[in-house]
């Protein structure tokens, strides 16, 4: 399946490639053949087993866990548990809702307080039972961008396709202090299937 973000390019370069092949020499076309089928396996939409675990914290995109610690979430005003992902090359990839539950907030586009070249799209979900999800994604290349097809308001569905990422570098997610990780540092997990977390309920 193809992710809806990648028909135009993909249509473009295509046509592209066969007026090249037709005026010119299917040599000559070849080089945008091969950007074709990079096209193709960058915006190919994977379809991925959603666990029948509603207590479970999804991974939102395809990635390995670089960092697995405690912060103090200043927008909440508490501690909560932090893991970082590092995102597979090229970082441009769907998102996916790592639980269910009801959009609080978004914060698009804001630079990192240490770091202003760094941007960052953050998310924050709170789940039926009261827990608070917070997810981001934290880019550095001028062209990194996020766009979430939810609004504050929107109830959203664990492991639903809920936006389109593009040149992202890490994922972050935070997580109440009485969750408890699945994951080590090093390990590969893939959006949608991959369980983060487990919620615990105190």
């Amino acid at each position: 399946m193809l992710a809806r973000e990648g028909v135009f390019p993909l249509a473009l370069v295509g046509a592209l490639a066969l007026a090249v092949g037709f005026g010119y020499s299917l040599y000559c076309s070849l080089p945008l053949w091969i950007l074709v089928a990079l096209l193709l396996g960058i915006f190919h939409l994977p379809k991925r087993m959603i666990p029948a675990l509603p207590l479970a914290v999804l991974a939102a995109v395809d990635g390995r866990v670089e960092a697995i610690a405690q912060i103090e979430e200043k927008r909440l005003g508490r501690p909560l548990r932090r893991l970082v992902m590092r995102l597979s090359l090229p970082g441009i990839t769907s998102l996916r809702s790592p639980a269910e539950g009801t959009v609080q907030e978004v914060w698009l586009g804001e630079a990192l307080p240490n770091d202003p070249k760094q941007r960052q799209y953050t998310a924050w979900i709170q789940t039926d039972e009261g827990d608070d999800i917070v997810f981001r994604l934290v880019g550095t290349t001028p062209f990194f961008h996020c766009r979430f097809s939810f609004s504050p308001g929107e109830r959203i569905g664990q492991g639903q396709r809920c936006g389109f990422v593009y040149w992202a570098r890490y994922f972050e997610l935070l997580v109440p202090l009485s969750s408890c990780f699945e994951v080590c540092i090093g390990e590969r997990v893939k959006a949608g299937s991959g369980v983060l977390a487990t919620l615990v309920r105190e």
